[in-house]
């Protein structure tokens, strides 16, 4: 459940319709078994803190009012920084210089460019703890302003490759945008096709994973560009793959999933495909099953985590574009083999694996069966 705004702490909890979730703020700072925040990724609360917010709760949590906060500034296209009150780790979203833009590949048509990067409060690097598997969440405004834009290139800015998990981009809706792993250089847009940026706030999650032994600091994150006018068709990023993971200790586990997508509006065009898995992840392979057709093998290669890419489709250049039509399915397999001791199943932290093959599509909102999140209890996503 979200908790970045007041009003999403006034919501009845999605765990428990009865209770506000500043109630169930109040149990889980005290559970032992299920601690907030998770040992695994923030120090625990001190006392002091827990009596802080006790009061707080058991006074209905009311709303404060702005003393000692710092502003807010929001940035149109050209504008700065965008400091946000409250953070603990306000991010960078500001204009680059477009002076070296052709020269470094972005497309004709490319507007305002941004950076999203993983920051400290007030600014510069952030400082990564040793020893710990954080997930850093920072709030971001859209720095256009209002209203819908569409992106035509994704670049990663690779600060410290030492501590840098992955990270991902929502958009305020809780779509994913864009995301990085090791081995990822990033995607432009076919000439086009535009990616949506819905307005309002975006969240970048950087997961770290700072074995090193020291503090380390980073500032990693995305650029992107913005068309100066809106491109005909709009794609969107859509999860494809499985949560049904159990890789048994010193065992294998081939996990196949089967997304049944609902077509209403012509075919779906496939643009590329990003496999994702974690340190046990060894084969990764997605398969369009043409309805009354001959299967067409969209990836088919060995996985590694630390080699990880987005994939135009088709790989092999065998056709303009890849077309899902009405009827067509796609299967996702991916191949697990643990050396360890102990059970792997789905999780977030690199201990734990995922399967997921995340594919920019167009036209936005076909390659859906329903399923609204990955973790929302279906197995085989497809949104």
């Amino acid at each position: 459940m979200s908790l970045l705004t007041y009003a999403d702490l006034q919501a009845p909890s999605k765990t428990d319709a009865t209770k506000k979730v500043f109630q169930r703020v109040s149990e889980r700072i005290h559970d032992l078994q299920r601690p907030m925040p998770p040992a695994s990724a923030q120090p625990a609360l001190s006392a002091d803190g827990r009596a802080k917010l006790d009061a707080w709760i058991a006074a209905g949590a009311a709303q404060g009012g702005a003393e000692g906060c710092a502003p807010i500034t929001t940035a149109a296209a050209g504008g700065g920084a965008l400091p946000l009150a409250g953070s603990a780790a306000p991010p960078i979203a500001t204009p680059i210089d477009k002076g070296a833009v052709d020269a470094d590949g972005w497309p004709a048509d490319c507007a305002e460019h941004y950076k999203f990067l993983s920051s400290a409060a007030g600014g510069g690097k952030y400082a990564v703890p040793a020893g710990q598997p954080p997930y850093v969440n920072h709030s971001i405004p859209a720095p256009w302003g209002a209203g819908e834009k569409q992106a035509l290139r994704f670049k990663p800015v690779i600060d410290n490759a030492k501590v840098i998990h992955h990270f991902i981009l929502y958009a305020a809706d809780g779509s994913f945008v864009n995301g990085w792993a090791p081995g990822d250089e990033g995607i432009t847009l076919p000439t086009g096709v535009g990616l949506i940026m819905p307005a309002g706030n975006y969240r970048l999650e950087v997961h770290y994973n700072n074995t090193t032994g020291s503090m380390q600091m980073d500032q990693s994150g995305v650029e992107m560009c913005v068309a100066k006018a809106p491109r005909p068709n709009a794609a969107a990023v859509h999860w494809l793959g499985s949560l049904g993971i159990a890789v048994p200790a010193h065992g294998m586990q081939t996990l196949n999933a089967t997304c049944k997508p609902s077509i209403s509006k012509g075919p779906v065009h496939l643009i590329s495909v990003s496999p994702h898995m974690h340190r046990t992840g060894m084969h990764a392979k997605m398969v369009l099953n043409r309805m009354g057709g001959t299967p067409m093998v969209l990836h088919d290669a060995a996985f590694s985590f630390d080699d990880q890419q987005k994939y135009s489709l088709p790989e092999d250049g065998s056709a303009v574009d890849v077309q899902v039509k009405a009827g067509d399915t796609i299967t996702t397999t991916c191949t697990y083999s643990n050396d360890t001791n102990s059970l792997i199943t789905f999780g977030t932290n690199t201990e734990n694996e995922m399967c997921f093959f995340f594919t920019i599509a167009w036209p936005i909102g076909q390659l859906v069966n329903g399923s609204r999140s990955p973790d929302g209890g279906s197995t085989h996503s497809c949104l």
